[in-house]
């Protein structure tokens, strides 16, 4: 970069996919000079509110969870980011809220990184690469399965009832 020589980290020991991020950086060495990763948080949450993408709500819920990654990577700039800072995130954010919600927080994640990506501020998207946990989205807490099956209790005696009346006025 301007006449200087520049070492910039592969992440990786495979040879075959150290080869293809090496390719990657010669056929398009120069990423667009990025602000600080807070400093493009805002430009993402501008451009996703005023595409109508965003409500003025989800922008802001957008931000936090934004805002608590930038402080986890000391407001690296995006391009330096990698997928060993969205795992360790990730996991401590599994530690802190429920696993849907440290899932959303990747979701958030991975739409900045695509619009990163689109803007040329980055090269890859290094969210892709966290294997997130499987989340039940059934019935998963024995309290909620109680429920149901009381409701469902409820509505077997209720049609019960409802039959018993039908057989006394029908006689």
């Amino acid at each position: 970069i301007n006449g200087r020589r520049s070492f910039i980290s592969l992440e990786t020991g495979d040879y075959v996919a150290a080869m293809q991020r090496a390719r990657e950086i010669v056929e398009s060495p120069e990423l667009q000079p990025a602000q600080s990763f807070t400093a493009e948080v805002e430009r993402f949450l501008k451009h996703k509110y005023e595409t109508n993408r965003y409500s003025k709500m989800s922008a802001q819920s957008k931000r936090s969870c934004l805002a608590m990654f930038a402080d986890s990577v000391n407001d690296t700039p995006p391009a330096n980011v990698t997928a060993n800072h969205c795992k360790v995130f990730y996991n401590a954010a599994k530690a802190r809220v429920v696993p849907s919600t440290a899932e959303s927080y990747m979701f958030t994640l991975r739409s900045f990184f695509n619009w990163c990506l689109r803007e040329n501020l980055c090269r890859r998207n290094p969210v892709l690469a966290v294997q997130l946990d499987r989340i039940d989205r059934g019935v998963a807490r024995h309290g909620q399965r109680h429920l149901v099956a009381v409701v469902l209790d409820e509505r077997d005696r209720a049609r019960e009832r409802l039959l018993r009346r039908r057989v006394v006025r029908a006689s």
